[in-house]
């Protein structure tokens, strides 16, 4: 009796030892068996085998009762499930990425695990998703019990791993069995935020026929339409206003859509969202118009785009200043003749009383 408390105690940990010293028995069996269970619980979330690409959750089988410890049997039994699980999870991820179906079904049959992970962190939906037709794949593995609410290391949703890579079929399976639409990932992006990222316009024609949120926005307070025009994805931003997208929302910084295209000088997104009846002169939050922006960045196409639409050269910023001033500090001589074309006052004086020509000397500028 001796023999077997002092093997559990060796086991068990510091508090069965404590117990021994004060020959206090039955709190030695107790803690021993707590301790045990404190043992198999830290084994129960998740793990890498760095060398093998894979993880997975052990299934830890009931202690014997009586005991409270398992034998040395079983855990040389729990072993080789272990390595019997670790083999059947890189066989299956691997069927997964080839996307072999018949390989997937035979080693679900021979009771392949689906709660596993790979090395970067993918569960088995998220590498299914792809624009081949894997939709097949994503169902057997929903079917198997493959988690659904598994996320990446940025909380990407298998939803966003389709959106991302434009697998509509796939999609269309996670969100039947109940994936939400509008799921979040840690940059607070939603799936329509990603496709309109990747510019993947049948995917956000079809995210939205499913409910996507259009002015959903980040934590930038970006909707979907300003990842267009940060991206310059053209084709997209139709879709999005005409179904709803605010074209005057503005993100994190004041910006609104037009404000984002004219500074990356996306001249063909503008002129896309000036067609679709934006406001050349909006402002949004920020104290400034997509044309001073245009003369800031010295887009001389965007500028004589903003201008053709309409755009009003003579708006003055919360400082007093012209799109004709930002041009004159930046040296920037193409900007203010086309600007001067365009009726431009070269007498507007800023708060300080200064003109467009007094920003050009300050700053040594020939204009």
């Amino acid at each position: 009796r001796l023999f077997r408390i002092c093997s559990v105690s060796l086991y068990a940990g510091t508090r069965s030892r404590f117990c021994l010293k004060k020959e206090n028995w039955l709190n030695c069996r107790r803690y021993s068996t707590e301790s045990v269970h404190e043992h198999e619980n830290k084994y129960q979330e998740p793990f890498k085998v760095e060398n093998h690409s894979y993880s997975f959750v052990p299934q830890v089988t009931e202690m014997d009762s009586t005991s409270g410890v398992r034998s040395f049997s079983e855990y040389e039994n729990t072993d080789k499930e272990k390595e019997v699980r670790r083999e059947q999870g890189l066989l299956m991820i691997d069927a997964v990425r080839r996307g072999d179906l018949k390989s997937i079904q035979d080693l679900i049959q021979n009771g392949a695990p689906v709660d596993v992970l790979s090395r970067d962190g993918f569960s088995l939906l998220n590498l299914s998703a792809s624009p081949d037709d894997n939709d097949t794949i994503a169902e057997e593995l929903i079917r198997a019990g493959a988690p659904l609410n598994w996320t990446t290391w940025n909380g990407s949703f298998p939803i966003h791993e389709c959106a991302w890579k434009d697998a509509r079929k796939v999609a269309r399976v996670v969100l039947n069995y109940g994936q939400n639409v509008n799921s979040r990932d840690a940059a607070n992006r939603t799936p329509l935020h990603v496709a309109c990222m990747k510019g993947h316009s049948r995917m956000v024609t079809f995210l939205i026929h499913c409910g996507a949120d259009v002015n959903a926005t980040d934590n930038h307070d970006g909707t979907p339409l300003h990842l267009v025009a940060s991206f310059g994805r053209s084709g997209v931003a139709s879709t999005l206003i005409t179904n709803g997208a605010d074209p005057k929302a503005a993100r994190f910084g004041g910006h609104t859509p037009l404000h984002d295209c004219v500074a990356k000088g996306f001249k063909y997104i503008v002129v896309e969202l000036l067609e679709l009846g934006v406001d050349p002169n909006v402002m949004g939050i920020a104290p400034w118009t997509p044309l001073m922006l245009a003369a800031l960045y010295g887009h001389h196409g965007c500028l004589r785009t903003l201008l053709r639409y309409g755009a009003e050269p003579d708006i003055q910023d919360y400082n007093g200043e012209t799109a004709l001033h930002y041009a004159c500090r930046m040296g920037d001589q193409i900007s203010a003749k086309i600007l001067v074309q365009n009726a431009a006052r070269v007498d507007i004086q800023d708060n300080d009383g200064m003109t467009a020509l007094h920003h050009a000397v300050i700053k040594g500028n020939q204009m």
